[in-house]
This record gives C-alpha cells, structure tokens and sequence, in this order.
C-alpha cells in the first residue's frame, strides 16, 4: 500500500516542473528507527523524507537524544532528509 502511494505521487508529478518529494512521518523519535526497519524490510521504496513528530511531553526521548536519533538516522539512510515536521514544547 506505501508503495502504491508513492508512486501516485511520483506519476502524479512526473511532467510537473517541480518534482514532488515523498514524505513518510512517524510520531515520536522512539518510533521511528524501527518502524523504518519494519518498513525496509517489508521493500518500502521510493521516499525522499523521513518525517518526525516530537511532542516532550509524550515522548520517551529528551531533546539531546532527538539529536541523536536524527544522526542515526542520516547515517542508516544517508539519502533520505530528515526532518522533524511537527513540535511543542509543554509551555507552549
């Protein structure tokens, strides 16, 4: 079914002038290392992002661990971007 969706959009886009980029976002930086296992290994292809929600208050990860997170991230998948896509601290 991801795949199916991606290339929607990769056809959908390809006589577009600009190429639109494929984003997969998952919640909370604790999630997402394994669920991009989980989708590799069942040949999840064809994105260009990899989308992170980080909520504090819900998540098991303090700020310095997102960084952290996000550098494993860029070393296991050097060509996707990484990107965290939504945020909020408590007090806000």
């Amino acid at each position: 079914m991801f795949n199916a969706g991606i290339r929607a959009v990769h056809d959908a886009g390809a006589h577009a002038a600009i190429r639109p980029r494929v984003m997969l976002h998952i919640a909370q930086p604790e999630n997402v290392e394994p669920w991009f296992d989980a989708a590799q290994r069942a040949g999840v292809t064809g994105y260009d992002v990899i989308g992170i929600s980080y909520y504090r208050k819900w998540s098991s990860e303090t700020m310095p661990e997102l960084g952290r997170t996000i550098a494993r991230l860029r070393r296991t998948w050097p060509d996707k971007d990484v990107v965290v896509v939504e945020t909020a601290y408590p007090w806000t």
